[in-house]
């Protein structure tokens, strides 16, 4: 029991700042601008769900899949990063898509919003990185999921407080943050991609 009540704080404290939901909000405003209240709060659903999903099963057996494929961390940054990238470019030259979404735009819930932007690599080092992990996975493991759930639980807040300012500042304000942050998203891609090259190359020369 110890040791799961310490997997569940070590969890909380280190997962919160690395997937920082408040950050994530406005970006997922322009994700869902354009759609009905019900196709807004399903996209909601959709997030956090997906996010439980990857967080619990990498938590259970991220490590032993990585290992299996031969996938690096940093690898897995390099590629997340790509992604966010291009879904910030497309919100900068494609406004409109996010904001009237075709029938046949695909579904940004499981990429980006939920992975790389939350659930992301950053997320996943940090669950194979807990030291209660190291000492007793299986004693550890309950507490790292109800930590998990509680992330979750605080990613839906935080989305939906976002999902609700971005209704009030109408139209223009929507066309405004979506290019804002179509740049900031941009520019955390490419951070993502330089970081996991420059950690890569210093594993490689080592």
């Amino acid at each position: 029991m110890h040791v799961a009540l310490v997997a569940f704080g070590e969890t909380i404290a280190l997962l919160f700042p690395v997937v920082n939901p408040a950050a994530v909000a406005p970006i997922f405003v322009a994700f869902s601008a354009g759609r009905t209240p019900q196709q807004r709060r399903s996209l909601l659903n959709r997030v956090v769900l997906a996010c439980a999903i990857v967080m619990i099963v990498f938590a259970v057996a991220g490590e032993r899949l990585l290992q299996a494929l031969g996938i690096s961390l940093e690898a897995l940054q390099i590629a997340g990063g790509v992604v966010i990238a291009y879904a910030g470019f497309r919100m900068i030259t494609a406004t409109d898509d996010f904001l009237n979404p075709p029938p046949s735009e695909g579904d940004p819930a499981f990429t980006p919003l939920a992975i790389p932007l939350l659930a992301g690599p950053g997320a996943m080092a940090g669950l194979l990185s807990l030291d209660s992990r190291e000492s007793d996975f299986w004693g550890s493991l309950p507490g790292i999921i109800a930590g998990i759930v509680v992330i979750c639980a605080l990613i839906y807040v935080f989305l939906a407080a976002g999902d609700l300012i971005g209704r009030k500042v109408g139209r223009g304000g929507l066309v405004t943050m979506t290019l804002i942050f179509g740049l900031i998203v941009m520019a955390i891609g490419t951070e993502m991609v330089v970081h996991g090259i420059t950690t890569h190359g210093a594993v490689v020369a080592t």
